[in-house]
């Protein structure tokens, strides 16, 4: 137990390195808040990164029960020293995909709404335009069809 002590605190350290590095990294790349979807993506990236937080120091402190188990397993023993272990990190999986999943249809969902109201703004500009110039060539008509009656009027009336 000593030993997978040890290696648990080494495991700890090295892992929770290397996330937090590549964590810091990506929120870096993704700072800026254009909308409140952005705001709303930052919100579940800090819960991710509870949530990853707290799963790495589960996951190395289990090592404390896995490798005693392992190494009596190798040894012939047919016996686990704890089976509580393996039930935690069991539901701790469990837990963690669900949350994944939960986390992925959030960002899905926010940044399918972001992509349409973008092309909702583009669609809308886009048909700004097509009025304005359908407008346009409304009121040119208009414009032509007066003045057009007025030299008919202004030719028989002379």
């Amino acid at each position: 137990m000593v030993i997978g002590f040890v290696l648990s605190i080494i495991v700890m350290e090295v892992m929770g390195k290397f996330f937090f590095s590549t964590f810091a990294l990506a929120m870096h790349d993704a700072s800026t808040i254009s909308n409140i979807f952005d705001l709303v993506g930052i919100v579940v990236a800090v819960g991710v990164f509870f949530t990853t937080s707290v799963m790495i120091v589960n996951l190395s402190v289990n090592l404390i029960h896995l490798i005693p188990d392992t190494a009596l397993q190798w040894l012939g023993s047919h016996t686990q020293s704890s089976s509580a272990g393996n039930r935690a990190g069991e539901n701790f999986t469990a837990v963690a995909t669900g949350g994944t999943a939960a986390g992925r249809d959030i960002m899905g969902g926010a940044m399918q709404k972001s992509r349409q109201r973008r092309d909702g703004a583009a669609r809308s500009e886009a048909e700004a335009k097509r009025h304005s110039e359908m407008l346009d060539a409304i009121s040119g008509r208009a414009n032509n069809a007066t003045s057009a009656g007025a030299r008919g009027a202004a030719v028989s009336g002379g």
